[in-house]
Order: C-alpha cells, then sequence, then structure tokens
C-alpha cells in the first residue's frame, strides 16, 4: 500500500462507512464490539484474557468512528 496522508485515510474511511452498508457493519461492529457496553466482566476468566480482548475490539470500533469524524480532517492548503 502506498503511503497516504491522515486526511486521505479518513476520507477513504468516510467512503467505506457512510453507505448503506457501511452504517450497516458499522451498526453490527457496535454490537459486536462493546462499544456502549463495559468490557469489565468480574469473574468471568481468572487471567483476564477476555476483557483485553472485548477491550482491543472496543478500541478499533472507536478507532473507526474517530477516522470518520469530520471535526478531526485538518483543513487543506489553501481552503482555510
Amino acid at each position: 500500500m502506498k503511503d497516504i496522508d491522515d486526511n486521505q485515510l479518513r476520507k477513504h474511511y468516510m467512503q467505506t462507512f457512510n453507505t448503506e452498508s457501511g452504517q450497516i457493519v458499522l451498526r453490527d461492529l457496535e454490537n459486536r464490539c462493546h462499544k456502549r457496553d463495559t468490557t469489565f466482566m468480574p469473574m468471568v476468566n481468572m487471567f483476564g484474557e477476555e476483557i483485553y480482548i472485548n477491550e482491543g475490539k472496543r478500541q478499533t470500533l472507536l478507532h473507526i468512528e474517530n477516522m470518520m469524524s469530520l471535526e478531526n480532517i485538518e483543513p487543506t492548503k489553501g481552503s482555510e
């Protein structure tokens, strides 16, 4: 993959997830990746692996949403 800047990458995220199909996928990920749930599960696993796995899923979803946020796009030169 060629190197692209953050603004270009954000635009690719938006093109991918701002479609009807992309929105369906995001809603599914919200349910599967604990967007609105805690990842803490007391007494589920002595070693806590499930907590780390669930938090990793949640962080991935939050990253996608952050990449799609218009407030995080830096203005291009000449458009300020």
